[in-house]
């Protein structure tokens, strides 16, 4: 689930700046540079919960507690939260750029 979210985050966050900028043109240039901040939640997240766990799985099948169709399996579901997460980025596309107009606000 939290993969789901990491891509859709990733997936919408440039644009979504862009698409703020594009509505809201007095902000548009602190809106755009709010894009890596946006990414950068994402990373974080992603750094933190989804990587650790896959290296886990990958360890523990490499020292044979787990066996590789678990690995496989793992895979399966990573590519699979990918591409709803990328659906997810779709939802997200407006929201975001509202939140972001909203943030670039208060700093100007």
């Amino acid at each position: 689930l939290l993969n789901v979210i990491v891509t859709g985050v990733y997936t919408t966050g440039v644009l979504s700046a862009l698409y703020a900028g594009a509505l809201f043109p007095l902000y548009r240039s602190t809106a755009t540079l709010l894009a890596p901040l946006v990414n950068g939640v994402a990373t974080v997240l992603a750094a933190t919960v989804v990587d650790p766990t896959a290296a886990m799985i990958t360890d523990q099948a490499l020292r044979g507690v787990r066996g590789e169709e678990d690995v496989k399996l793992m895979v399966m579901y990573l590519a699979l939260t990918r591409l709803l997460g990328t659906m997810l980025a779709q939802v997200l596309f407006l929201p975001a750029a509202e939140a972001i107009y909203l943030v670039a606000r208060l700093i100007v």
